[in-house]
């Protein structure tokens, strides 16, 4: 006869949770490890993090060049409005990074699952460097677009499969901290850097000094991830435990059977004896991982990513997550003009220091979003007889759903009453606090909330938060010119809010819908984190 640790796919009431305390306090280690070499989470914890660090570096760098396109627009201005370009094409070019990192994340996640996590990573960066260079390089507007385009597909990584590799080299009670870890302290480096951007191009007397810096960067993060970063992709097999047989599922569930033969497998053979070197040589392998039906599986998720975006319990933190990032869109396209212009009158310099602010409510996510809910976590979790349920991550959304609403009132406020600098400076920061904070969670309930789909919730709730707000884009500004600053920021604020406190019904009703929509299609298998 064979239980269950955690509760299958489909078909209970407590789907998704996970047996994750015991009654004496311990927090288990789950998945369990394999004895492979390769499993990831039988690596080293050095070389565990030493893969971390790789990917915190490359996400650093991508939001670099996603987040320092406000500081340079009106810079590259001074370049291209001679060469016949309108000042109205400036706004769309900086907006068309979004779309491509949208589109990207139906890209780099499919494809993880088909050909592995460390080609697809390598790529990003050969693309990122490729695009950078090009950047820095390109003779005039046309040829600027196309370069921050492919950086753009490059960076889109970064908010889908990064995610992935992250889950991969964690177990599930680390990841709160590990995930807010790598958005929090990797969002408030890359903004300290970009406020330094004016001052790269001082150096070098053109704004084109900072693509040539992030070449150089992209350039090491390649040659870093060549030789840092194996394959974080990994099954792990059935087996022995305790005179039973465990296997986990490829939505990271584990099944106890009394025997093989009830299981179904047959008992894995020892692994032949691999010495460091030829483990060592295999690891560098660009494309080394055989997968059976790698493209049929890389099919297999987009039936999944076109339901998930009807099912409301991935909707709302797709709107949720795409409201935030409309929310920085906003203010990146209105503080560069507003605080250049009278009677602000601020040098370049200066403007580039509101990116301190963002760093500062970037790295203040960390005790907030990480810290203390992990905490709540755990204490739900041992209220609720050792069990984790996916609702009891949605605490961790009310501090930055409220920020999100008062900073963008606040924004708007100052912007149109003209107040002191200051207030623009802080809301900023506040916003990318919101924005930090709610990305961790939504990232999480992405992926905790229909295992069975992983990989796919998350490439939904990552696209569409960049795709709608790239639509969005050509409406904040003709809106904001009929209605005013305060009236369109409070308005986005309100949004914020009100979507946010959808979760208050999910917390009440989340169990049973999650429970009536797997019932009915949690058999699907091709959109979780390891499809078999």
């Amino acid at each position: 006869m064979s239980s269950v640790v955690e509760e299958p796919c489909y078909g209970t009431s407590i789907s998704t949770s996970v047996f994750l305390i015991t009654s004496d306090g311990r927090t288990l280690r789950l998945p369990i490890p394999s004895s492979s070499p390769k499993d990831p989470l039988n690596w080293h914890p050095i070389k565990r993090w030493m893969v971390l660090g790789n990917a915190f570096f490359f996400a650093m760098l991508a939001v670099m060049q996603l987040q320092s396109l406000g500081i340079l627009v009106p810079v590259m201005a001074i370049d291209y409005l001679p060469q016949g370009i309108s000042i109205l094409a400036f706004t769309p070019m900086a907006s068309s990074s979004l779309v491509f990192v949208g589109f990207s994340q139906f890209i780099w996640i499919p494809l993880s699952l088909a050909i592995g996590r460390r080609p697809v990573f390598l790529l990003a960066n050969v693309l990122l460097a490729v695009g950078s260079i090009y950047a820095a390089v390109s003779p005039n507007f046309y040829h600027h677009v196309v370069a921050q385009s492919i950086q753009s597909v490059a960076s889109g990584f970064t908010f889908s499969a990064l995610g992935l590799m992250l889950i991969d080299l964690t177990f599930i009670h680390e990841r709160i901290i590990v995930l807010s870890i790598f958005w929090s302290v990797g969002g408030a480096i890359s903004n300290a850097m970009i406020a330094a951007v004016p001052r790269i191009d001082n150096i070098v007397h053109s704004w084109r000094g900072f693509y040539y810096f992030l070449f150089l960067l992209a350039l090491l993060s390649s040659v870093m991830a060549f030789f840092l970063c194996p394959e974080t992709y990994f099954h792990r097999p059935a087996l022995a435990f305790d005179g039973r047989v465990l296997i986990q599922s490829p939505a990271e569930q584990v099944i106890i059977y009394e025997n093989w033969t009830e299981a179904g497998v047959q008992k894995a053979l020892p692994a032949l004896p691999v010495s460091l070197a030829e483990l060592r040589a295999d690891e560098l392998k660009v494309w080394g991982l055989d997968i059976p039906n790698r493209w049929s599986r890389m099919r297999a998720i987009y039936p999944q990513i076109l339901l998930l975006l009807l099912n409301p319990l991935v909707f709302w933190v797709m709107i949720l997550n795409a409201l935030a990032t409309t929310g920085i869109l906003a203010f990146d396209l209105s503080y560069g003009v507003l605080l250049l212009s009278p009677p602000y009158s601020l040098s370049i310099d200066k403007v580039a220091l509101i990116k301190l602010s963002c760093a500062a409510g970037s790295l203040a996510t960390f005790p907030i979003a990480g810290l203390l809910n992990s905490k709540i976590t755990r204490r739900l979790a041992t209220r609720n007889g050792g069990r984790r349920s996916v609702e009891h991550y949605l605490p961790s959304f009310i501090l930055p759903v409220i920020t999100g609403f008062l900073a963008q009132f606040l924004y708007g406020l100052a912007a149109q009453r003209k107040m002191h600098y200051s207030w623009i400076f802080a809301a900023y920061g506040m916003m990318y606090f919101s924005f930090i904070s709610l990305y961790t969670c939504n990232s999480l309930w992405a992926v905790e909330a229909f295992p069975c789909f992983a990989a796919a919730s998350l490439a939904v709730v990552m696209g569409v938060s960049y795709i709608l707000p790239f639509a969005l884009s050509f409406v904040i500004k003709p809106w904001t010119a009929r209605v005013g600053q305060l009236s369109m920021h409070a308005t986005l604020g309100g949004l914020i809010l009100g979507v946010g406190s959808i979760g208050i019904p999910i917390a009440i009703f989340g169990k049973q819908w999650r429970a009536a929509i797997l019932k009915r299609y949690g058999n699907m298998q091709g959109g979780a984190l390891r499809p078999q």
